[in-house]
């Protein structure tokens, strides 16, 4: 509801100023004048705030006229509205900046993705035959001994022969998250060992001595012969032996790899 202000004799909106005129800064009793305007006690006509100094009743000394205030003292305050502005431009950058930071996380997550079937190249060393060396994370003691070439074997398919080499690890205390694997380098062929499963179906008399290529990356003593498929007549090779570090997510990170030259001597008659 709008008053009139007894100090300057404008209206403004009571509700909106506190009954506070927000021309001249007087406050102004609205119940006062609601009482009035529903017929109370009757009330002189507004008439312009006497001098300071000026005895009450006194006729004011001539001058000029009262003047209302000019027009730009009557404007109702402007709300520029600079906080809401600065809000919507906040919101707007930090939607720009996901919008622009989404494709970038999406690629990435998929090159990791990707990557997670490469291994970076594995690293070499080399050991002699009847030395020990380190093996693994935690160095373990490993040893390769005889190589011998294996006959009489039946089911040995014509034109191949069967080889073994002798190899042992020493006890140790803890256990890191490795795997090891083993393989048999002729020429620049690779061969893998026969499994046990095989052994023992193909070759049960030999099954018994035939060292397991996991019992290597465990804590226990290991020791046992590893045996190759290969072409017939073969002599030298290398006996290659691999740790496959693992990751948190239990996946191959790096591979270490040690070879280790071997010649084959004629062993016993297995018939």
């Amino acid at each position: 509801m709008k008053i009139l202000c007894t100090g300057c004799g404008q209206r403004f909106d009571d509700l909106l100023c506190g009954g506070i005129c927000p021309y001249c800064g007087r406050y102004n009793d609205s119940a006062a004048q609601q009482q009035e305007a529903q017929g109370g006690p009757s009330a002189p006509a507004w008439q312009p705030p006497e001098p300071e100094g000026m005895p009450a009743g006194a006729a004011p000394a001539a001058g000029p006229a009262y003047a209302a205030p000019p027009a730009a003292a009557r404007q109702k305050p402007v709300h520029t509205g600079v906080l809401p502005g600065i809000l919507c431009a906040v919101l707007a950058i930090l939607l720009l900046v996901e919008l622009a930071a989404f494709p970038l996380a999406a690629r990435a997550a998929k090159a990791a993705k990707k990557a997670q079937g490469f291994v970076q190249a594995a690293g070499t060393a080399q050991a002699q035959q009847n030395e020990a060396f380190p093996l693994g994370p935690l160095k373990r003691q490993v040893t390769v001994g005889a190589a011998e070439r294996v006959s009489g074997l039946a089911g040995t398919p014509a034109g191949a022969g069967v080889v073994r080499v002798w190899c042992e690890a020493k006890k140790q205390k803890d256990y890191a998250s490795w795997e090891a694997a083993v393989y048999l380098q002729i020429g620049d062929t690779y061969y893998a060992p026969i499994d046990e499963y095989r052994m023992e179906s193909v070759y049960p008399e030999l099954a018994a001595e035939v060292l397991d290529v996991y019992e290597l990356s465990g804590t226990a003593m290991a020791e046992g012969w590893i045996y190759f498929a290969v072409p017939e007549g073969a002599k030298d090779a290398t006996l290659w032996l691999q740790a496959q570090l693992m990751g948190r997510d239990y996946r191959t990170s790096a591979v270490q790899m040690t070879g280790v030259p071997v010649a084959f001597e004629e062993g016993g008659d297995q018939e």
